[in-house]
């Protein structure tokens, strides 16, 4: 239980320091002046009737590695969808946007993309 709520904590400090916005699109993004490998970490579907959210937050928390964490609010419930050309436009923009802050983050890195569920 202690656990639990001690990787709630983490969590809610990480994304508020670390929470960046881009456009339309929130995104949280790690920095390492050590390393030019950079992660991009998808959100996977949440639970029923839940907005999306960042996923491996905690497990990720000593990665030396640069890291971004990407989730999508949109579709239905606001879960997200697959970014497989729904009808919703902002899956479309926010493609667009991925592409553009990974290019941006990713100058001479090797870039690595993990997810589980919809994120794999």
């Amino acid at each position: 239980m202690l656990k639990r709520v001690i990787k709630k904590v983490y969590s809610i400090i990480f994304i508020i320091l670390h929470e960046k916005k881009y456009k339309r699109h929130k995104f949280l993004y790690k920095n390492s002046r050590k390393s030019n490998k950079l992660l991009i970490v998808f959100s996977a579907f949440p639970s029923h009737y839940c907005k999306g959210g960042y996923n491996y937050i905690w497990s990720l928390r000593k990665a030396r590695e640069n890291i971004i964490w990407l989730r999508d609010r949109f579709g239905a419930y606001d879960s997200g969808t697959y970014y497989l050309g729904t009808n919703y436009p902002e899956e479309r923009t926010f493609i667009y946007e991925i592409n553009e802050i990974i290019n941006k983050y990713s100058l001479n890195r090797t870039t690595y993309y993990l997810g589980t569920s919809k994120g794999g």
